[in-house]
């Protein structure tokens, strides 16, 4: 009976940790940034838990009208990269990458990269095609990594006021790893200990 116990017991911590993993989902949509009638805010080290590059910016939709900054967006404000250069960002712990709306602030047939990365090593790397005329979501699946790199790659100047190669990026969805093996494996000491008292 009391094995039984134990197996209950350790099936149950499993199932809720997966319940909390599962609904643990972060979703990066930069509206608590006001960013109206500037161009642009930059992100600060520490801003959703994250340390961020130079070059990323938050940027407000209405601030360039009629771009694929005004249509990316999802709500009021999106991540920009700021004077066409790689946007990074860290924190020091392991995530998973799900995906994001990613659009051409400018261009039609923009090809740019995602990176993922793992203890300064890339895992992962992913080139698309995006444009500046709607938003665009991508999937990328990037599990277990610390480190997401977006870099702007090029396009064709879609006769826009703008030109040059900036994304719009929105809604970027993330997964943070639950320490699941730590714990059930503590669980299982306690559990052990406790049977041997």
């Amino acid at each position: 009976m009391k094995k039984l116990m134990g197996v209950l017991t350790v099936a149950l911590l499993c199932a809720i940790l997966m319940a909390q993993s599962a609904s643990a989902t972060i979703v990066l949509d930069f509206e608590d940034i006001d960013a109206a009638g500037v161009e642009g805010v930059q992100l600060q080290d520490g801003y959703a838990g994250f340390n961020w590059s130079d070059d990323a910016y938050a940027l407000d939709k209405n601030y360039i009208p009629a771009s694929g900054y005004f249509y990316g967006t999802q709500g009021q404000t999106c991540l920009a990269t700021r004077s066409e250069n790689t946007i990074t960002m860290d924190n020091g712990g392991v995530f998973d990458f799900s995906g994001a709306y990613i659009t051409s602030a400018w261009n039609t047939d923009h090809n740019f990269t995602v990176e993922g990365w793992l203890n300064d090593s890339m895992i992962y790397t992913s080139s698309k095609v995006t444009s500046s005329d709607k938003a665009y979501w991508f999937d990328f699946d990037y599990n277990n990594i610390d480190k997401l790199v977006f870099i702007p790659g090029s396009g064709t100047d879609a006769g826009t006021s703008g030109n040059g190669n900036h994304l719009c990026i929105d809604n970027i969805t993330l997964v943070p790893e639950p320490l699941t093996l730590s714990l059930l494996g503590l669980g299982g000491l306690m559990l052990r200990r406790k049977r041997r008292a």
